[in-house]
């Protein structure tokens, strides 16, 4: 389980010169891709001021450096898409359904590719109101469908999963001979 703050990862990026403005110039939300989010999650960001590490040995206080890494994934992988407190940030998530994670994990012999096989959307103006709608592929047929309250239906477009707000994706390891 991974969760990435989306309004952080957003800030990360303006600071990285990936993305012109919090707003496009359109005036649409704007766009974080999901390997945007992996790089924010493992920048290497600098301890100084009041958090700065106490050595044991030296007995000193020292700027330090910390980041978080990937060492072993998972089978299954779930990414919490956090938005914030009351779900207000609103911005575009761009997610392959193929997950390619070779660039971020330590130790590459286990499974890096991951293939998308649920997404769960939140339409509404905070986490404690609005709507949430599933979109799941079925594990025989590998069609999707679309979990509305009380109706499934089959989507129209194999790619209809892509145009909702993103909340939770959920990903499973390849097989090597599955690509």
């Amino acid at each position: 389980f991974l969760e990435f703050p989306l309004e952080e990862v957003n800030k990360y990026c303006l600071n990285q010169n990936k993305l012109i403005s919090l707003i496009n110039v359109d005036g649409s939300n704007p766009d974080v891709n999901i390997y945007d989010c992996f790089e924010y999650y493992h920048k290497v960001d600098l301890m100084t001021g009041e958090n700065q590490m106490y050595c044991n040995i030296c007995h000193n206080i020292w700027d330090s450096y910390y980041s978080t890494n990937l060492y072993v994934l998972p089978r299954y992988l779930i990414i919490n898409l956090n938005r914030g407190k009351n779900a207000v940030f609103k911005c575009n998530v761009k997610f392959p359904e193929l997950l390619k994670l070779t660039n971020y994990v330590r130790y590459t012999e286990g499974k890096t590719i991951f293939q998308l096989n649920s997404v769960i959307c939140h339409y509404g103006e905070s986490n404690m109101g609005g709507h949430f709608i599933a979109y799941c592929r079925h594990y025989k047929n590998n069609s999707w469908y679309i979990y509305n309250d009380s109706t499934v239906q089959k989507c129209s477009s194999n790619k209809d999963y892509l145009n909702g707000m993103p909340y939770i994706l959920f990903y499973k390891a390849l097989d090597d001979d599955d690509y």
